[in-house]
This record gives C-alpha cells, structure tokens and sequence, in this order.
C-alpha cells in the first residue's frame, strides 16, 4: 500500500505515519511538507492508495490543492486532516473530493477504523463532527421560495440553465438571478458544492412544473 502525508508539520507527519502503518505494516509511507513537492511525489509512479492532506499548507490551501488533484482526475480516496474541526469546512472538504474530514484532536483507534471504512469504498466522518454538522443543519436550514425549490430540484438532477429555463418556463436571467440567491443561502461557491449542500440538508424535492 502507497500513502502520502502532506502536512507541513514534520513531527505530526513522523507521527502520523507510524500509526498509518498499523493499517499495513508492509505500507510505504511518503510525505510532503508542501503541495509543490506533494505534487512531486504524486509524479512518480506508482500513484498513492490513500492520500492524507492538512489544510493549512505553506504554498498552497489544502483545499484549493484537493480542488486542482481531483479536477486532474485523482481518484485515491483522500483524508483531510486538520486542527479545525468548523462544519463549514468539513462540508468544504467533503464537497472538494474528500471522504472523510479528520480532526487532528480524533483518537488513531478511531482514525484507523475510519481509514479503513474509506479504503474499502466508504465514507466516514468521527461521531463528534457527524453531530456537528447535522446540529449545524438543523439550525441553518434554509427556508425557500417555491421558485427557488424548484431551480435547486432541477439543479440537483443536472439540469444546465437552458434545461432550467425550458422546464420552468422563465428566462435564463431569472434562473440565473435565482442561483445568486441559492448560492448565498447555501454557502456554496459554485454548482456542485450548492447540491452537495442541498442533498447534506435535504432540501432537493420533485420540482412544482404545473
């Protein structure tokens, strides 16, 4: 099994790579102080079967790197692992490609039976930011034109604007003026991370097309 840490804390890294081998003894373990010379590492073959990446990065924000790794078509299962444990940032990270979001405060018994649960397909959140984030939900959960439902319905089935428009019977401006507003209410940065917040809260119904 092929690992890279990248954490710009050498101790952690020599850390955390001796409880990342209880996973597999025979594990070759990388690190990366960077994301320059993450991505060095990443050039050489052969590609990780686990990538592990803190978000405070000298060069670079961690999540702009997972960002830029997953758009180039990385497909290793990848584990943020970050002093910050804010639902903000877990969802961030869970919508940039991440399956699991690792607080550096979790427990390695934890950590591993997560890592596990994610090298065999899965994803994985601790108990503690699972209650985090569905106590966040709760609280923030948005209330919505039928207008707005109705876009957010259709966004989440992969409808372009064009196909918005057309289903809806309104101009593309107006699709686009509502998207503005399900973005702002979302925290979301663009499409994709907007559905992945609006199926986290469940908010995606069958679009009113009467």
């Amino acid at each position: 099994m092929n690992i890279l840490v990248v954490d710009d804390h050498a101790l952690f890294r020599e850390g955390l790579a001796m409880v990342l081998r209880q996973l597999d003894p025979d594990a070759r373990v990388q690190e990366a102080g960077t994301a320059a010379q993450a991505r060095r590492v990443l050039a050489t073959p052969p590609p990780p079967d686990l990538l592990l990446i803190d978000l405070a990065l000298p060069d670079m924000d961690g999540l702009a790197l997972l960002r830029e790794l997953r758009g180039e078509g990385m497909d290793c299962p990848v584990a943020v692992v970050s002093a910050s444990d804010e639902p903000a940032l877990v969802r961030d990270a869970l919508a940039a490609g991440a399956q699991t979001f690792i607080p550096k405060s979790t427990h390695s018994g934890d950590m591993l039976t997560g890592l596990r649960q994610v090298l065999a397909g899965r994803d994985w959140l601790p108990a503690p930011v699972r209650r985090a984030l569905r106590q966040r939900e709760t609280r923030q959960q948005p209330i919505l034109t039928q207008r707005q439902a109705d876009i957010l319905a259709l966004l989440c089935e992969g409808c372009s604007n064009g196909e918005i428009s057309e289903r809806l019977s309104i101009s593309t401006h107006t699709v686009k003026f509502h998207l503005a507003t399900l973005f702002r209410l979302l925290e979301a940065r663009n499409r994709t991370e907007c559905v992945a917040r609006a199926r986290a809260l469940g908010l995606p119904q069958a679009p009113n097309q009467t």
